[in-house]
């Protein structure tokens, strides 16, 4: 389970929801490597994002994956933020394959990824900041999930 070992209960979760700061805190506690990104204009703009998608997606061998944080009504969903992995990307039409976590709720969907960018530039009340998108892979570091660094404590980056 993603939440073992990480300070942060299941309880908490599914009232609250996490934030990306929280996400990847626990990426890091189990034992990935993630790279945390919101977009900007100047620095991880839409062109950058787009330049993530396809070398994830392109490289069928490459372990990253590519997750993205986005508020799901610029999408025109129901419910707040989300996080879900993109599978692929479509390059003629530029849009991008959802792999939507909440498979009750939506299955896997198409979206531009301009669209997706927009839904990633929305600001989380919990956070002030924008949303963005990860990138994931298995971390060289040989720690098992169970050993943590004090440092690692998602449960401490936002306070409730």
């Amino acid at each position: 389970m993603l939440l073992m070992g990480c300070c942060i209960d299941k309880k908490t979760v599914e009232e609250r929801g996490i934030v990306m700061e929280q996400f990847e805190s626990m990426g890091r506690c189990n034992g990935a490597k993630i790279e945390m990104k919101r977009p900007s204009p100047k620095v991880f703009s839409e062109n950058k994002f787009r330049d993530d998608v396809t070398a994830i997606v392109r490289n069928s061998s490459q372990e990253t994956l590519l997750i993205s944080s986005y508020a799901r009504s610029a999408l025109g969903q129901t419910g707040c933020g989300h996080f879900s992995p993109i599978a692929a990307y479509h390059e003629q039409s530029d849009q991008v394959l959802i792999l939507d976590v909440a498979r009750f709720k939506y299955a896997p969907y198409w979206v531009s990824l301009k669209e997706l960018y927009v839904a990633m530039t929305c600001i989380d009340d919990a956070t002030g900041m924008s949303r963005g998108w990860f990138l994931v892979s298995p971390s060289n570091n040989k720690r098992g999930v169970d050993e943590h660094d004090d440092k690692m404590r998602p449960g401490e980056v936002v306070n409730w």
